[in-house]
């Protein structure tokens, strides 16, 4: 169940602390979109996948490099068919493509 589920963006200061700079109540959620973004043909490398997020007012973005990308893709998909949020034809591929669907 996703009601009082939320994500947090939190600072780590060096002495240990974290500190909580936002909420994201996933029961809220509005919008769920996954893009890829392919690199130049001369930087030969593999493109970025992100994850563009939107509840109650608030955005979050995250990318293939933040450790537990998979697990926070796979969270929130579930979050968005609970929530029955229509996703367009990019999204389903990409999610396709990474193996979520």
């Amino acid at each position: 169940d996703i009601e009082g589920a939320e994500i947090r963006r939190v600072l780590m200061l060096p002495t240990g602390t974290a500190v909580t700079l936002q909420r994201f109540d996933l029961s809220k959620l509005d919008r769920f979109r996954l893009s890829y973004f392919g690199r130049r043909r001369r930087d030969r490398g593999k493109g970025i996948v992100e994850l563009r997020l939107r509840a109650d007012g608030n955005s979050l973005v995250a990318d293939q490099t933040l450790e537990g990308f998979d697990d926070l893709v796979t969270l929130t998909h579930e979050a968005a068919e609970r929530r029955e949020i229509v996703l367009d034809e990019a999204t389903n591929a990409n999610l396709s493509a990474l193996g979520f669907q």
